[in-house]
């Protein structure tokens, strides 16, 4: 079945030729001609969409509000698609949720591969978000979890309740978001030592997530995660038995290595992360990462 697009462009001649390749490549596509266009298709279509591709500077509602409103429903991935290419924007919609930003005038097979790469990963995530509700008996503030992709649903579900007292729905929903990419990569990157490097490489193959099935099979390291409630934070560590990570590399980068990492496949997450949360902290060589989020 193929994959459904919202696409949002204000430029007609650019929102016929993009549609054009978006069908070339095997994609349903829905067009809108602004943001509030699409919002009002996504609330009144009754259309699942798979994925939005959205130009920034739109009438009425542009692309940055729009961004807003898909990160607070976490409706479907963003791809932003415009021909502003700085840092500054760069920033403004990693904190917003936007993990793909494609330049115009694009590469098409890139812009294909962002496009594909982008609906896999929104997929892993609501596969984790979608397993039934685990149970964890007694008041636990420290689990331990096998390292499987079926066991991160229980990480989330708990979270979720944990958060459900201290944030509204929007903001709960960006803290998991967030927090995701955290567990993801002591799952990925911690035990399973899928380098970011080779990551890129089976994206771009297509061959990661049979990659990642094989090595859940011999893989006996588990990943623990501990919340703690303050009066006015919550703080949540995650740890892996990997080896670490040279966590600086994704968290203090310049405005030329941030745009080089929009470029590429993965590894943005752990930098929007540490934007979202008040405090990130590494221990144990980036092993252990403890998380601080205030609340009102």
């Amino acid at each position: 079945m193929a994959h459904h697009v919202l696409l949002a462009e204000d430029s007609k001649i650019v929102l016929i030729s993009t549609r054009s390749v978006l069908k070339q490549n095997g994609f349903e596509v829905t067009i809108a001609e602004d943001g509030q266009q699409a919002i009002d298709i996504i609330e009144n279509s009754g259309i699942t969409f798979d994925a939005i591709v959205s130009d920034l500077m739109m009438p009425n509602v542009d692309g940055f509000a729009f961004a807003k409103y898909n990160f607070e429903r976490q409706i479907a991935p963003f791809i932003a698609y415009t021909s502003i290419n700085d840092a500054n924007t760069a920033l403004r919609l990693m904190d917003l949720g936007v993990h793909d930003y494609v330049v115009k005038p694009f590469e098409v097979k890139s812009f294909i591969v962002t496009i594909k790469q982008a609906i896999k990963r929104w997929e892993l995530h609501k596969e984790i978000e979608g397993k039934p509700e685990e149970v964890i008996p007694g008041n636990v503030a420290t689990i331990s979890i096998p390292t499987k992709k079926s066991s991160l649903s229980t990480v989330i579900n708990w979270i979720n309740r944990t958060l459900s007292p201290l944030f509204d729905k929007n903001e709960a929903t960006k803290f998991i978001s967030l927090f995701e990419e955290i567990l993801l990569n002591a799952y990925e990157h911690g035990n399973l030592k899928i380098t970011e490097e080779e990551k890129a490489t089976l994206l771009c193959q297509g061959h990661f997530e049979e990659r990642v099935e094989e090595l859940e099979r011999t893989c006996d390291a588990e990943i623990q995660v501990t919340t703690l409630k303050l009066q006015d934070k919550i703080v949540i560590r995650v740890a892996d038995e990997g080896k670490g990570f040279n966590h600086g590399k994704f968290t203090n980068m310049t405005d030329e290595e941030i745009l080089e990492r929009l470029s590429n496949p993965n590894g943005r997450g752990i930098f929007m992360a540490s934007r979202y949360f008040d405090a990130i902290d590494f221990s144990n060589n980036g092993a252990t990462v403890t998380l601080t989020k205030k609340y009102s």
